[in-house]
């Protein structure tokens, strides 16, 4: 698998990239990872990715143009990625979506940034993708966790196979396209002194 990032910042992504199971996974060679920098793609002398909207409003868009001649330059190189943006208004995002990322070759993610994208961006997107009702800086972050879910499910990536099996999804237990079966609360031998209310919230787990 290949996973490749679309972003501005595209330095955020490399410590991530090759830390703990992630890293394992690359040096594995599991899955290989590139990131791209958007202003590779403009063509004026500040780099310009952003405009105001049209009509006015709030903020500033980042523009199509850019976003557009990147993803045609890089989908020429090699088999046609699954073009990932992230959006508020996306499907959200779960152990389900992570399983069926995962059947993708190439995974591209585009990661917005000021208001949002200019909506005729979406055009190119296969998925559009929310990990939470809340409002981050940038695309990035979703992309990472995203990244995060698909790579633990690459057989070989995790130490224990079974990890996923105890920790993720159960599909046959899960109600519904959304739903979840994940383990119950968990704990170390040791008996460490706990507040009587954390107390009573481990008991109720078990």
């Amino acid at each position: 698998m290949l996973i490749e990032t679309l972003s501005v910042f595209p330095e955020m992504f490399e410590p991530v990239m090759s830390t703990s199971i992630l890293g394992r996974a690359r040096k594995a060679g599991l899955f290989d990872f590139k990131a791209y920098n958007l202003r590779d793609w403009t063509h004026d002398r500040h780099r310009t990715v952003d405009d105001e909207p049209y009509g006015g409003g709030q903020g500033m868009l980042m523009k199509v143009e850019p976003i557009a001649e990147a993803i045609e330059a890089i989908s020429a190189e090699g088999p046609k990625p699954t073009v990932v943006f992230f959006t508020p208004c996306g499907e959200p995002f779960t152990q389900h979506v992570a399983e069926r990322l995962l059947k993708s070759e190439r995974l591209l993610f585009v990661c917005s940034r000021y208001e949002g994208v200019d909506e005729r961006a979406y055009a190119y997107a296969d998925e559009r993708l929310s990990i939470g009702d809340y409002v981050l800086t940038g695309g990035e972050l979703p992309a990472m966790v995203v990244a995060d879910a698909v790579v633990r499910l690459i057989p070989g990536a995790l130490g224990d196979e079974m990890s996923n099996v105890h920790a993720n999804t159960d599909s046959s237990s899960a109600s519904g396209a959304g739903a979840t079966a994940l383990v119950a609360c968990s704990s170390t031998r040791s008996t460490p002194v706990l507040p009587s209310s954390t107390a009573r919230a481990c008991l109720r787990c078990l």
